[in-house]
């Protein structure tokens, strides 16, 4: 979901789960969640210091749950600047402290 378009992108989505019939739900959970987007060529490199899953099979455009600094958090890889890179969502109360760890690796600037 782009989140100038989260209204339009929700509903759409609903009204295609009420089609399927199927024992599927949607949970949105952004509003207690942080998320950072890494982006360039370091970006997994990065996050693979942060976790002992090997993320050298994660494809573009695949996500998984990761546990990073403690936390359940859904990574996926991606990128929007035609860099490779990726999106780690993370739960609020670990936000700073996965922020905190990712900051302090010497190839990610702001």
């Amino acid at each position: 979901v782009n989140a100038g378009c989260a209204p339009k992108d929700l509903k759409h989505f609903d009204e295609e789960l009420g089609r399927f019939g199927g024992d599927v739900k949607m949970e949105v959970m952004w509003d207690n969640r942080g998320l950072y987007a890494l982006q360039g060529p370091k970006a997994v490199e990065v996050v693979q210091r942060l976790s002992s899953t090997d993320l050298s099979k994660l494809s573009f455009g695949e996500s998984l749950w990761l546990t990073l600094e403690g936390a359940e958090c859904l990574v996926s890889r991606c990128g929007y600047t035609g860099e490779d890179g990726v999106e780690i969502f993370v739960p609020g109360e670990a936000a700073v402290k996965v922020w905190q760890r990712l900051k302090g690796e010497p190839e990610v600037r702001l």
